[in-house]
């Protein structure tokens, strides 16, 4: 959400200063309202990691989509792979008896 982001910063040369933070900062950071600090090449606050995404993580949440996604199409192939055998008569294997 937009209203998490906070643009009071003023930007000088290669860095900004954050009224929030007091601090000088990277000239691509911004201020997360949600996490209350600055984070360097800000891309977004992330509701189901409770974090937000910059530069020192982005590798990692790219990797926790990406097994996450992995991980649903593999569940949905078992599924599909279970209800096939099941209505075609070769569920032995699934439901022994």
């Amino acid at each position: 959400p937009i209203d998490s982001i906070s643009t009071s910063v003023l930007t000088t040369g290669q860095s900004k200063y954050c009224y929030h933070c007091q601090t000088n900062v990277h000239v691509k950071s911004m201020h997360c309202r949600i996490c209350m600090k600055c984070v360097e090449v800000f891309d977004h606050h992330c509701q189901w990691l409770n974090t937000c995404i910059g530069a020192k993580n982005y590798s990692y949440f790219i990797k926790t989509v990406i097994a996450l996604a992995f991980f649903c199409i593999t569940h949905v192939a078992v599924t599909l792979l279970i209800i096939v055998r099941y209505y075609t008569g070769d569920n032995e294997h699934i439901m022994p008896g």
